[in-house]
């Protein structure tokens, strides 16, 4: 019974920020959209410019040089992110994803 419903609770925290996308980004183009100065990486200003959380953007500079590189947003995504486990990252994750503080869930509006 116990088992049952530990292993229950960590199913559904698997869809936390919701399913996965049937669209995952695209590392070129949000390096293009992201990349104010046209440096060809992404520093912590241009990504706190886009609101995005400053979990995440440690979580994918993975050399911890200040930077997110497109080298950096093709690779396979940090499991801490990639809420949906299916190895790419939804711009539902990129914007929440696992570092950074869940969301509630959104309630239906009539």
């Amino acid at each position: 019974m116990i088992c049952l419903l530990l292993c229950a609770t960590t199913e559904t925290g698997a869809f936390a920020n919701g399913p996965p996308s049937p669209s995952p980004i695209n590392g070129k183009s949000l390096l293009a959209k992201m990349d104010a100065d046209r440096d060809g990486r992404i520093s912590s200003t241009e990504w706190r410019l886009q609101s995005m959380p400053m979990a995440n953007f440690r979580k994918l500079d993975r050399n911890h040089d200040g930077f997110v590189t497109l080298k950096e947003l093709v690779a396979k995504p940090p499991k801490t992110l990639d809420a949906s486990r299916d190895g790419k990252l939804s711009p539902r994750e990129m914007t929440f994803g696992k570092a950074a503080k869940k969301i509630a869930p959104r309630s239906k509006r009539h």
